[in-house]
């Protein structure tokens, strides 16, 4: 008789999510530099795509340049990914991936909320920072010398540093030229300097503020030309400074709907084809590419939601079972979802998540004024 102790039972194991092949899936080289994936045609690359119809080389018609232009608020710069695993922490990445966040105030998008499991993020995570420096923290000794070092330096031109008692420079030269956002603007990049403890590597606040380049060769961040005392003491105060506890906004009540009549050509020209179309596309007009609403991409499957039309909008979406689905069906709030997500990107930008993702993805959450206007289409009974 075999004995049990010779009877050898495979255990299947998933294997790891694959960092690289994550990078490609949620394709991060359509809006980052910097990620080592092949590159991708113009036209597929949210960012050089705004800056190719602004700079007038975008092959299109003169008059459809003309209408795009006002409305390119945001990804018109966005930062690279090249040497972040230099300075950034794994376990920071990892939640950022999971709940983005405000980090840039001057830049208007901000990182998109992805269909990502938790093992996915720290995969990716991972791959960003294969390792991390070790190190000390920087001393607290030196607080008061580096907050007038903060000022002597205009640090404040270009980072926000909330909580601190800093505010931004408003005559700062480089705040009026992230208006225009261009590619060469540092301060859109800056990030808020209250994120630092949690953001960066501890070792190496010192070294980045010695020579930031050496540590991210395409970073707009100049080196400040300090002395080591001097270095000692700015990282004092951007790591120990005292900072208040933020208070997220309050949400704001929906303005009553409108008594006029609202038809779908006032939508689609304020809200659908101003933002919409950006995701939720006709691939005939928007070259093959429907967007990540519509015929898949950023890691989402294609859910055939297109509102280039009333035809398109009126045919939904597809649900996770294949079947058609109304975007104008109730949600758990008892909310039309077309008008649940736009209120549900509200919610985001205060902090608070939900199941729901809000739209427009990882863009400015729609104004009162075209909230209004969508509820009221709707209450309306969605004429044409």
């Amino acid at each position: 008789m075999l004995s049990l102790a010779l009877i050898i039972v495979p255990v299947l194991v998933a294997a790891a999510p694959d960092g690289a092949a994550l990078l490609a899936r949620f394709e991060c080289h359509r809006c980052h530099e910097g990620t080592g994936l092949t590159a991708i045609t113009e036209s597929r690359h949210c960012v050089r795509c705004h800056q190719a119809i602004l700079e007038d080389r975008f092959e299109a018609p003169k008059e459809a340049l003309v209408e795009w232009r006002p409305h390119l608020r945001s990804l018109r710069v966005v930062p690279s990914l090249a040497g972040i695993g230099n300075v950034l922490r794994r376990e920071w990445v990892e939640a950022f991936l999971l709940a983005p966040q405000d980090l840039r105030p001057e830049l208007p998008a901000s990182m998109p909320r992805f269909r990502m499991s938790a093992e996915e993020a720290s995969a990716l995570a991972r791959h960003l920072v294969p390792k991390e420096s070790a190190g000390p923290v920087p001393s607290s000794a030196h607080v008061e010398r580096g907050r007038a070092l903060y000022e002597k330096h205009r640090c404040g031109d270009c980072h926000a540093f909330s909580g601190s008692g800093e505010h931004p420079r408003g005559d700062s030269p480089y705040r009026a030229m992230t208006r225009e956002a261009s590619p060469a603007n540092p301060m859109a990049l800056a990030p808020d300097l209250r994120f630092t403890r949690e953001r960066l590597q501890p070792a190496v606040l010192r070294a980045w503020l010695e020579n930031p380049r050496a540590l991210r060769p395409d970073t707009l961040m100049p080196s400040l030309g300090l002395a080591p005392k001097e270095v000692d003491a700015l990282a004092s105060f951007v790591w120990h400074a005292k900072l208040e506890l933020e208070r997220a906004p309050a949400s704001k009540p929906r303005l009553p709907v409108l008594e006029r009549k609202v038809s779908y050509a006032e939508v689609e020209k304020r809200v659908f084809r101003k933002v919409c179309w950006h995701c939720h596309s006709s691939p005939d007009y928007n070259r093959g590419d429907g967007g990540p609403g519509n015929t898949g991409g950023l890691g989402f499957a294609a859910r055939r939601l297109d509102l280039s039309s009333y035809e398109g909008v009126a045919a939904g979406l597809l649900a996770s079972d294949g079947s058609r689905q109304s975007v104008f069906l109730p949600t758990e709030n008892g909310l039309p979802r077309l008008l649940a997500v736009m209120l549900a990107r509200r919610s985001e930008e205060r902090g608070v998540v939900s199941e729901l993702r809000g739209m427009p993805l990882g863009l400015p959450s729609m104004s009162d004024e075209e909230i209004q206007l969508v509820e009221t289409w709707i209450s309306q009974g969605r004429p044409r």
